[in-house]
């Protein structure tokens, strides 16, 4: 779902894949680390998760929103992630249509 502008049920990831490719340092995702910073579930060609139905919590940002943050306003909470999704594109010169936009 590239660029994403409609009002959200859940957040609207792009499928950049890159917080699965810039996971160095994520304490809950060490086990999933392939030594590169890449998530060894992630696969490559398709920027798709081999265990998407069972991933880590931390990887379910609408779960780790009711059970982890439910003291942020989920609004906020979605912004957020967004402005850490475009950072992280922006860092790697990817295509501006993969910005992750949250309507107001």
């Amino acid at each position: 779902m590239k660029g994403s502008k409609e009002k959200p049920n859940r957040f609207p990831c792009t499928s950049c894949g890159l917080c699965c490719k810039n996971i160095t340092g994520i304490i809950e995702l060490i086990e999933f680390d392939a030594g590169n910073g890449v998530c060894k579930f992630l696969d490559l060609e398709t920027n798709l998760c081999k265990i998407y139905e069972s991933r880590p919590l931390i990887c379910r940002i609408d779960e780790a929103h009711k059970k982890l943050y439910p003291h942020i306003p989920l609004k906020e909470f979605y912004a957020k992630n967004a402005e850490v999704c475009n950072v992280l594109q922006e860092a790697n010169h990817m295509d501006i249509s993969f910005r992750v936009i949250i309507a107001k």
